[in-house]
């Protein structure tokens, strides 16, 4: 399995071009940035689900499987040949796999591996090497190759009396040699490399002779003297003209307009139009821009066919030119008033960036130790919350015993997230058993904070201390109250100061009585919370986040309920006590150090500082954006980030750590990561009111439902809200072209859907 990605992609797969690996029936897609990393996950998934691969890595951190400029590399051309049996029952196809590996043979170039899916043949033809798209003309090229090559493939099945669907489009996946096609009723069919002639590789030049077209019928759509066709192109003269003399042009139709305020396609469609009609250009040749520059970014392009949205688009681009000289560069279209039908959007939110990448679970050492102790005792292995849960215990571990040269220490918020009933609580017993056993129990403070006061008085005696609170959503959400729990309130504050108070003296409340005053001098507070997804996502206000607690946080998110596993109790391993031991026995500093810690200074290399510079020059990035979204977030990523590394060197080796270029390179990605996640999940959950909240809850619904859901499913799923409450929402989703109703014929009456758009 591993060997076939790597003949296809060699060294194009990277951390920047990254491997989509899909599976269904739960239509879930992950992508990863080594080959190791997306065979390990195939493996995990193949038992009960069908893994495809694409056929394109792809750049960024696009949602799904991604679309066609998403796409960034190929390594191979690729066939799809269904074989008539049960699961393919159309009469039109090869009958046998011989027949469809006779019809590869007859081709201009043999393929360079043949994969049995199950119920079909796989041809893959190598490149010399992988093919990257520098620029978009260079994705267009790769695209019509790929799908011409695709061509040629179904013109000489048809000219032996069979249909082939052409399938050589850029977003495609198929199956992964190594797993099981779960389709068809019957047990499972092992998908399996037939043959792979790894030396027989081409170039994309060698393809060029022999490419043939498919004609697909296109739409046609009449728009009061438009035609409307899928397949429309601008005029090519104006079009190059336009894009060399007009940066403002060039800029739109490479969806590049930092400066437009709506960033939606419409928003794209309507600047478009109007330099367009400023330079002169007719309806029909507007229209076909639009359909173009909606197909080239794979935006909706059905959406260009609707004659009703084509016509008000122009409209509202001649009105704008009317009031602008005849050329220039000029694009008047922001300052269209909205009408009755195309009402401003709200600004965009922050992107996803998806799920918990896996690479970042490795981390050497004791972690890695505890990790797998956890994992092979679970009855559901969460792997994210294992490693959470492990650093929270390195983190206590090498309280007030070690620090980074500037001043970092190992104290760490973290919080792991997962469905109930999924095995969030066995990571903590694990932390719990390796303190018990090593006999370093006094780290693990009280399950339950009841004050402030308790709290500091726990850190007072202890103040190297692991707090490991179960139900941590419901307990976030009361304490951020003062009406709910007063006594509780200032709980939030405490845990703020003793965050922030590692590397100097916390001080208490004063009291009039002296001796009720707490000072505790370099107190090392770490803390791992477990929660259920909706009570920690409703427990956020625009108050936590801004004023700081939230920022404080790691939030690592399990991704799934796992498979459960028959797990039998074991010892912790001798190893892991070995380790945990050694950190109680080492003692840097003075006679004073219990009282006044001198902690281990842990060297860095230029390296690692050079990550951790990138990490801030994104972080000042982000900290100037105008929009101010996410400051307290983006404020504290560099932060933890240095103590993630102290603690990943700690792990690494405890006799003597170093911040190397790995330490920071993971730490720098994890922080990074888990800021955009939490950016991307505040801005679907803190709402402005009641009304927000009910407009994000059903935005929430329809993008879990693949972004589009019918009308009654979604009255189903709102059952909270009255009919009117629901309508007043939908209504105004519309207005705010946030969602748009779609109509679909059936044999009875109609089927309506809302979409995002």
């Amino acid at each position: 399995m591993e060997a076939f990605l790597r003949d296809i992609f060699g060294d194009a797969l990277s951390a920047e071009h990254r491997l989509v690996i899909f599976t269904t029936p739960d239509k879930h897609a992950r992508l990863f940035a080594s080959a190791e990393e997306a065979v390990r996950h195939a493996r995990s998934r193949s038992a009960a689900q069908n893994v495809y691969f694409g056929l394109s890595l792809v750049q960024g951190a696009p949602r799904g499987r991604g679309k066609l400029e998403d796409a960034a590399a190929i390594g191979a051309l690729w066939a799809d040949i269904d074989v008539a049996s049960d699961v393919h029952r159309r009469t039109d196809l090869p009958a046998s796999i011989d027949q469809a590996w006779a019809l590869l043979a007859a081709l201009p170039l043999r393929p360079s591996c043949l994969v049995d899916s199950g119920h079909g043949l796989h041809a893959y033809w190598l490149l010399k090497q992988p093919w990257t798209f520098d620029a978009p003309e260079e994705r267009q090229r790769a695209a019509a190759v790929a799908k011409g090559w695709h061509g040629a493939v179904c013109a000489a099945a048809a000219a032996r009396g069979w249909h082939l669907e052409n399938l050589g489009d850029l977003t495609r996946v198929l199956r992964l040699p190594g797993t099981l096609n779960h389709n068809g009723g019957g047990d499972p069919v092992p998908v399996r490399v037939l043959e792979c002639q790894r030396d027989r590789r081409y170039t994309p030049d060698d393809f060029v002779p022999h490419l043939v077209r498919v004609a697909e019928p296109p739409a046609l759509v009449a728009a009061g003297g438009l035609t409307l066709r899928s397949e429309a192109e601008p005029p090519a003269p104006k079009l190059a003209e336009a894009l060399t003399e007009c940066p403002q042009f060039r800029q739109t139709w490479e969806r590049q307009r930092a400066d437009l305020p709506d960033q939606s396609q419409s928003g794209y469609d309507l600047s478009l139009a109007t330099i367009a009609a400023l330079r002169g250009w007719t309806d029909q040749e507007i229209a076909d821009l639009i359909i173009a520059a909606r197909r080239r970014h794979g935006q909706n392009p059905a959406k260009a066919l609707r004659a009703d949205y084509v016509r008000r688009t122009i409209a509202r681009a001649r009105a704008a030119a009317a009031s602008a000289p005849a050329e220039g560069d000029i694009d008047l279209s922001a300052l269209v008033a909205a009408g009755p039908d195309e009402r401003p959007r709200p600004r965009p939110g922050p992107s996803d960036p998806g799920p918990f990448p896996e690479r970042l679970l490795a981390v050497p050492g004791f972690i890695a130790d505890v990790m797998r102790y956890n994992l092979a005792t679970a009855t559901r292995p969460q792997p994210v919350l294992a490693l959470a849960a492990a650093i929270g215990l390195q983190a206590v571990l090498a309280a007030r015993k070690v620090r980074d040269a500037r001043g970092n220490r190992t104290n760490l918020y973290c919080v792991g997230v997962a469905d109930s009933g999924a095995g969030k609580d066995h990571a903590r017993k694990v932390n719990k058993n390796i303190l018990f056993q090593a006999g370093l129990n006094d780290l693990e403070g009280n399950e339950d904070l009841a004050s402030d006061a308790g709290l500091v008085a726990a850190v007072e005696h202890q103040p190297a201390i692991l707090f490991q609170l179960d139900e941590f959503g419901r307990f976030l959400r009361t304490i951020g109250d003062p009406k709910r729990a007063p006594h509780l309130f200032n709980v939030l504050g405490a845990l703020m100061k003793l965050f922030s108070s590692a590397d100097t003296v916390f001080r208490g409340k004063a009291y009039a009585d002296r001796k009720r005053n707490k000072v505790v001098d370099q107190p090392c507070v770490s803390l791992y919370g477990t929660t259920v997804p909706e009570h920690f996502f409703e427990s956020l206000t625009g108050d936590s986040l801004n004023d700081g607690f939230i920022a404080r946080l790691l939030v690592f998110e399990a991704e799934a309920t796992p498979p459960r596993q028959r797990a039998a109790e074991r010892p912790v391993p001798q190893p892991i006590l070995e380790a945990a031991r050694w950190w109680g026995d080492f003692q840097p500093g003075g006679n004073l150090r219990n009282e006044h810690p001198e902690p281990l200074i842990v060297p860095c290399t230029d390296e690692a500082n050079g990550h951790f510079d990138r990490l801030a020059a994104t972080v000042d990035a982000e900290l100037a954006r105008p929009d101010g979204d996410g400051r307290s977030l983006w404020a504290r990523a560099e932060e933890k980030a240095c103590r993630l590394a102290l603690v990943y060197a700690c792990s690494a080796d405890r006799q003597r750590p170093c911040i190397d270029a790995d330490a920071a390179r993971w730490a720098c990605a994890l922080a990074d990561h888990l800021t955009r996640r939490m950016l991307f999940i505040a801005h679907e959950w803190i709402a402005d009111g009641q009304f927000d909240a009910r407009q994000k809850k059903v935005l929430r619904i329809i993008r879990q439902a693949g972004g589009q859901i019918g009308r009654r499913e979604l009255s189903r799923r709102t059952q909270s809200l009255t009919q009117r409450e629901r309508q007043e929402v939908i209504d105004n989703l519309i207005e705010t072209d946030q969602i748009e109703v779609v109509v679909t014929p059936t044999a009875t009456k109609p089927k309506v859907s809302y979409a995002l758009r």
